[in-house]
């Protein structure tokens, strides 16, 4: 049981990082004039909220009795770069791409894992989200390293990738809710067999 809620609430946490990597791309393209320094501030403050957030919901959910779960140290490590962001604003908008692209790696290896995670369950397109997830790293690697020259196009290639990365991740996460559905539907008639099998035993004692 612990388990299905660890991976619903990494699902959940996901989509609402895709949400918030869609929301913000398209701000920052429709909206040239805003200022990097005023992305950092605002991406600041999410990140201090999202680890209060983090922090609290490992108290108030028991996260400490499984110990795969690491959501207080990740909830740590959200407030240190909020604070970072939100106090060293103009540090931080020097290397705002080198962050978003660094975020859409970070994604790609979460993608690389669930497609491993699919393999081992047996879903039939697998493969896809593995090959999505190369198109990530590829994304993420040429936003990171490619001498792009000319800055404006280097924003707008960033701000493209981390949209076509929200929109895989939301495709990734339905093949593995879609896998888990697949297993646990395989497991009930295994069950209710077993089931039939101790109640005819029952009888013929």
């Amino acid at each position: 049981m612990m388990r299905k809620m660890t991976a619903v609430n990494t699902r959940v946490m996901l989509l609402c990082i895709s949400a918030a990597y869609i929301v913000l791309s398209l701000v920052l393209l429709c909206n040239s004039k805003i200022s990097m320094q005023n992305v950092c501030s605002v991406l600041g403050m999410i990140l201090l909220a999202m680890g209060a957030v983090s922090i609290i919901w490992y108290f108030l959910k028991k996260e400490y009795l499984d110990s795969s779960r690491f959501g207080f140290a990740i909830g740590v490590g959200e407030g240190m770069l909020g604070c970072f962001a939100l106090f060293r604003g103009e540090m931080g908008a020097a290397v705002i791409l080198q962050i978003l692209a660094f975020c859409i790696l970070l994604d790609s290896l979460l993608k690389l894992q669930y497609s491993m995670n699919l393999l081992q369950m047996k879903f039939r397109f697998w493969w896809v989200a593995l090959l999505l997830s190369f198109v990530t790293i590829g994304l993420g690697m040429a936003a990171l390293n490619y001498p792009f020259g000319d800055e404006t196009f280097h924003a707008k290639f960033t701000y493209i990738s981390l949209i076509l990365d929200a929109v895989i991740n939301a495709i990734v996460v339905l093949f593995q809710k879609l896998a888990q559905k697949q297993v646990e539907k395989s497991l009930i008639p295994a069950g209710l067999q077993k089931e039939d099998n101790d109640f005819t035993e029952d009888e013929t004692k």
